[in-house]
Parts: structure tokens; sequence; C-alpha cells
């Protein structure tokens, strides 16, 4: 950005950069860490997002600032006022550089590629001018910046090169560039990640999973469902997802219930094989005290309950009441400790105890799982005794059981966790593309390696 604008300023042109994110807490981060301690003595720079307060509009803040760190929605909605004559709006031509912050995002319907879409319309709209030999409009360099543009999911070589080339004609980019002259100045700065891979052995008995399998299988024969998948698998979970649909479509309450509830077991199986035998019992009495209380309708002094409870319902309350007792008790049993958690205490303490000022992330797959590893770990007084002071980092968005975390929340805690109050992150997925973790000296990535850009972000 530095070398663009002393480019423009010793040619006497006009120089202005926007560097495009799209996470709200980047703003911050890029402003904070990268822009202002280089920029701040001979350019104005400025970070903007949603929840910025600002007393003056978008294109004004774009008059008299250098460079603009924002997140591209901010952009976008500016472009579109442009184009609605009677609005105040910036257009691309405003700038001599755009550079777009985790730019495999280019693609689809994102926002990334919505802007780039008016840049590749003004450039074809150029070529028509020159030909007429009509004035041009002035157009920004891209730069694209990304660890990994990803393979889009694809399972061959031939469309992992179809994806990458896709990014590269959205971005109207030629080529694919990696630092080269600056390398020492970027291994100084960036820590060279040691990995290491540990496998828990399977436990070699699990009689709480056990107990759940039997109560499904019972399930399963009640309403005649016979899925071909495995229970507490995905495809399980896919098949019984479709089987719920289906049946609701076809106005079958019986095993529409059923395969909800059954929904809510391997759920249940997929928590006891992650983390605790006590959070799967938690996540199906929390499921089972709902449903008894939707069940049956509130009572006064003179009046007693009144359930609402067909033959169905009965069945499946009784069913868990029957078992409820057992699973409870299992559950407290710490022979049957799951041993990805034996794993994971066993490398937080060795961690913990042999680096001075120890910071830490752990990501793991769902909402539900950050919160109850957080749980874990305060339930556990050895973490307090080696400094480790954790918490959750999870979305923003209402998809989930478990509550989510606003953005002013998100912030604060990485704020602490950057001050040094919080030294150990339990996130999801949400904390992992962007955000600064250099800071770290260990990274687990908790029974997930979610993609190739996870993999080289992390």
């Amino acid at each position: 950005t530095k070398d663009h604008l002393d480019k423009k300023k010793r040619a006497s042109e006009p120089g202005k950069v926007i560097v495009l994110v799209n996470k709200v807490p980047l703003v911050e981060q890029h402003l904070r860490k990268e822009f202002n301690p280089f920029l701040k003595r001979w350019y104005q720079v400025i970070g903007l997002s949603g929840d910025s307060q600002l007393k003056i509009s978008f294109p004004e803040v774009v008059r008299r600032y250098d460079v603009i760190i924002s997140t591209a929605q901010i952009l976008e909605n500016s472009l579109l006022n442009a184009t609605e004559e009677d609005e105040e709006g910036v257009r691309l031509s405003d700038f001599s550089l755009i550079i777009i912050d985790e730019c495999h995002h280019t693609q689809k319907e994102g926002v990334y590629n919505n802007i780039m879409r008016r840049y590749i319309k003004e450039k074809m709209k150029n070529r028509k001018l020159a030909k007429e030999n009509k004035p041009l409009i002035p157009q920004p360099q891209i730069l694209g910046l990304t660890a990994s543009p990803g393979v889009g999911g694809a399972n061959s070589n031939q469309k992992a090169e179809e994806h990458i080339l896709k990014i590269c004609a959205n971005l109207d980019a030629r080529r694919i560039m990696t630092v080269e002259e600056h390398a020492s100045q970027l291994k100084n700065q960036v820590k060279e990640p040691f990995k290491k891979t540990v496998i828990a052995d399977d436990k070699r008995k699990d009689p709480f999973r056990e107990r759940i399998i039997e109560i499904m299988t019972d399930i399963q024969k009640y309403c005649k469902l016979y899925p071909k998948s495995e229970f507490g698998s995905q495809p399980y979970e896919q098949w019984v997802i479709r089987e719920e649909k289906k049946a609701a479509k076809e106005e079958k309450r019986k095993e529409r219930v059923c395969a909800e509830h059954l929904k809510k077991y391997n759920d249940a199986l997929q928590i006891n094989d992650t983390i605790r035998m006590v959070d799967a019992y938690n996540h199906l009495n929390n499921f089972y005290k709902e449903e008894k209380s939707k069940k049956t309708i509130g009572s006064d002094d003179d009046e007693p309950a009144v359930s609402k409870q067909d033959e169905t319902d009965e069945f499946l309350l009784d069913l868990f009441h029957a078992k409820k007792k057992q699973l409870k008790e299992l559950a407290r049993k710490p022979e049957y400790e799951n041993e990805k958690l034996v794993k994971l205490r066993n490398t937080l303490m060795e961690e913990f105890t042999k680096t001075k000022e120890p910071r830490g992330i752990i990501f793991t797959k769902t909402r539900q799982s950050a919160f109850a590893l957080f749980q874990w770990i305060k339930d556990n007084p050895k973490f307090e005794e080696v400094g480790i002071k954790a918490h959750y980092l999870i979305g923003a968005g209402h998809n989930s059981e478990t509550k989510p975390m606003t953005q002013n929340e998100q912030r604060e805690v990485i704020d602490k966790f950057r001050g040094g109050s919080v030294n150990l992150l339990i996130a999801t997925t949400v904390a992992e593309e962007g955000l600064d973790i250099k800071e770290c000296n260990i990274v687990i990535r908790y029974g997930l390696v979610t993609n190739e850009i996870a993999m080289l972000q992390a």
C-alpha cells in the first residue's frame, strides 16, 4: 500500500486504497496491527464496519482518507447508491488500488464477487470506449490476498484447477504470486508451524453409547424405520433428517416424531464421541424436559395438569425415563472417560507448563462442543493450577441451540485474548479464517480438519 501511494505521489497522480475484509473483527485488527503503525506518519488511515459510529458519510470518508479498511458490504452498498441518481455514493474509479483480503471468497453470489462483476463490466465498457476513441473510465489495480485459493471441494486435479482458475477469472487476475523478494522478512514475521497429529485410541468400553444405541434400536422398531448407516455418524444424521421431512410431507406423525427423537439421540452419540458423557446426557435430558412441558397444559390449584400426549409421545417419553437413571449414573463414571479428552488434557498441561507466556486456540466443530469444552476446562481445577484462563468464541448467527455471541461479545473476548487475561480460546471455525493468531504457541484442531484453506490458515 505504501509503495503504491508513494509512486502515485511521485507521479502527481491521485492515489487511494481500499482494503476489503469479510469479517468485522478484521477491520480493527488490520488497522491496529498492520496499517496504522506503518502508514500513519504519511497517510490518513481509517477502519470502517457496520458497527462504526460515523458522523460523516462513506463517500465523505473516501474523499478525506488515503487508506480505508472496510467490510466489503459497505463499499457494495455505496456502489449501489451511486447507480441510483438521487443518492450519493462512490465509484470504483474513486480508488487506485483495491486489496481484497481472504480473496478465495470471490465466488458465487458473495459480496466480493458482486464488486468484481462491476469492475469487469467497466473493463468491457472501456474496450468499447477505446474502439470509439472516447475517454476511458479510470480503473483501480486489484490485489487479492489469501493463504490458499482452496479447491472448492474438488476430488480431482482437473476440478481443483478449474476452481482456482475460476477464482482468478473472478478477480481478473492473470497470475498467482507468492512472496519472493521479501521472503526473509516474511519468515521473521511468521512462525513456521510444527505439526503433530495425536490419535486417541477407541475406548475399550463405552456402556453409555451402548445404552443409547439400544434406545435408538427400540425407536426404529417401533416406527419401522431402518437405516443403512452407522449410529452416531453423519450419514445417519442425513438419513434421519430426510425421513423426518418425508414423514412431515406425508403427514405421518408417528414417523416424523420418532425421526426427530432419533436425531437427538444421534446428536448425543456425536457429543459422547467428542466430549463428555455428561454433556450428551444433558443434551437429551434438556430435550425431554422441554418435550414434557410442551405436551402438558399448565395447571392451577383447582385443575390438574392435562396431558396433550398421544401414544407415540408416551412411548418416547417413557423409553427415555426408563433409561434415564442408568444413563446419568454411567455419565458420572471416570473409568469410561473419553480418550480424546485424556489426550487433550495431557497436551494442554504439557504446553501450558513448558512455555513462559502460553497462548492457545482449540478449534472444534460445533458451538455446543466449544461451550462444553469450556465447561470441561472450568470444571477441572488442574487447568487453573497451570494458569489456563479459557473462554469460548462462537458465531453470531442464529442457527443452533447454543445461544450465539454478538459481534461486541466476540470482540471483547478477542481483546482479552490479545491482552492476556484469556490465554486459551475454544473456538468454532468462525474465529479461524483471517483472525490473527500468530501470538499462539499452540493451535489444536480438535477432531476436525475442515478444508484445505483451514489447514493452511491455522
